[in-house]
Formats: structure tokens, sequence, C-alpha cells
């Protein structure tokens, strides 16, 4: 209650030319100023705003977006996202990602060292930053399939297809509800999927590793030569299915938080 109570309070409208303005804060100091001409109007702020700030501060509509504002305040930043990713990982996986992070440092810096078009060294850049990024959700994918715990995430998942499937039909629930179940069933079985062919899973992301490692490797032999530099390529035909949400484990919001903000960058 009280962080919505406090929310109240200093909530800031924009006002024309003024910008964000706190108008309750405002507007006790204009009652406490008047209050020394007359102390009524004393009584009259203090009633005022008790009124207006329990109104405000039950409304329903009020608190959703109190706690939309504080779930967007309290989220990681993308490179602290980024870190979190990277520091889950083994050893050996932050050791790949560190060298092939360094490959493309040097890159960038011969692009830049020798080519005058800016607009395509920029691009360059970007694709590399791409390269990096599918690079990380792979090692993040493969971590999670090397887990320990799959064969007790697989449990855990049938019981919960189980279930699912049961409710998928139940025609007691709403149309939109049993919808809903149903999608949410169809990811499980996906995930469920995915588990069962885990050593092949893990075949396709190792060879999808190679082929970013192999297109950085080749971007960096064109860059040392002169007249050989060129519009690096991110379209790679990737075996794995990179792109499903079941293969991030409980890392899956920081990796759609992650595309989402290099996209919007991009």
């Amino acid at each position: 209650m009280w962080k919505y109570l406090t929310k109240a309070f200093w909530l800031s409208p924009r006002m024309p030319l003024l910008g964000a303005l706190p108008v309750n804060p405002v507007a006790l100091v204009c009652f406490v100023i008047l209050g020394f001409g007359h102390p009524g109007f004393w009584l009259l702020g203090l009633g005022l705003e008790v009124i207006y700030l329990f109104s405000l501060a039950t409304n329903a509509r009020f608190r959703r977006l109190v706690d939309a504002m504080n779930s967007i305040e309290g989220r990681p930043t993308p490179d602290a996202q980024r870190q979190q990713l990277v520091t889950s990982l083994d050893t050996d996986s932050q050791r790949r990602l560190s060298t092939l992070s360094h490959k493309c440092d040097r890159i960038v810096q011969l692009y830049q060292d020798v080519q005058s078009d800016t607009f395509n060294a920029e691009s360059n850049r970007e694709a590399l930053q791409r390269l990096q990024w599918t690079y990380l959700k792979l090692l993040v994918a493969r971590h999670v399939l090397r887990s320990s715990d799959a064969r007790a995430v697989g449990k855990a998942l049938n019981e919960q297809i189980a279930l699912l499937r049961i409710d998928a039909t139940d025609e007691k629930l709403s149309p939109t509800l049993r919808q809903s179940k149903a999608a949410t069933l169809h990811l499980l079985e996906k995930r469920a999927e995915m588990l069962l062919r885990k050593d092949q899973s893990l075949l396709e992301i190792e060879s999808d590793l190679q082929r970013v490692e192999a297109q950085v490797d080749l971007s960096m032999e064109k860059a040392t030569i002169p007249g050989q530099q060129e519009h690096i390529s991110t379209d790679l035909a990737l075996a794995s299915q990179l792109l499903d949400d079941d293969l991030y484990g409980d890392s899956v919001r920081a990796v759609n938080d992650l595309e989402q903000a290099y996209r919007q960058s991009a």
C-alpha cells in the first residue's frame, strides 16, 4: 500500500510549457501558505489530501500502472543481462566466447585502419555483434542441455504435459483459456522432444558454434588482405533450432529481453 501512496503523492503529470510537474506537493504548499491567512485552509488541505491519496492508491488501474512501472525500473540493463548469461556459462564456454570477441574486436580495428567507407565499416561492426550474440545464445543453449538436472526437468515436463492435455480438452473451461493451455502444451511438448534428442541437439549446436567461428576467421583473413575487405554476412544456415524459446531454460527471459534490445538498436 505504501508504494501506491508514495507514487500518488509524487505523481507528476506533464503540463504544457512546464513539463513534468508534481501537482500534489505544489498544491499542499499553496494550502500551507493560505493557512497562515486563515487556519481553515490547513484543515481543508489535509482533508483533500487524504481523499486524493486513498482514492488514487486504491484505484485498480493506477495500481496496475505502478506495478508495471516498478517492473520496468527493476529490470536489469541489457549489459547486465548479457553479463549474467556469460557468468552462468562454464569456464570453457567463457573462454571460447572471449576468444571470438577478441577476434571480432581485431576485425573492427582492421576495417577502421584501412577502410574510408565509414558506413560499410559500421555495418560490419554491427554484423560482428550479431554473430557474437548468436554465438552466446548457442553457448547458453548448450549449457542448458548439458545441465545435470536435464532428466529431472524432462520428468517434470512430462507431468505438466499430461495435466495440460487434460485441461486443453476440458469443456468446462472457456475457449480462450483452453486455447492458452493448448499453446503452452505445444511449447512444452517441443521442449520435451528436445530433451529426448539431447545428444543430437548438442551435436547440432557444436556444429553451429564452429560455423560462427569459421565465419569470423574468414572475415579476419579477408580484413588483413588489401582490397579483400567486404560486407560481413550473418546469414548462416544453422542446424539447431536457435529461435525456439525452449532451448534456453531459465535464461529465456534474459535472452528474449536482449533479443528485443538488439533489434531495437539495429
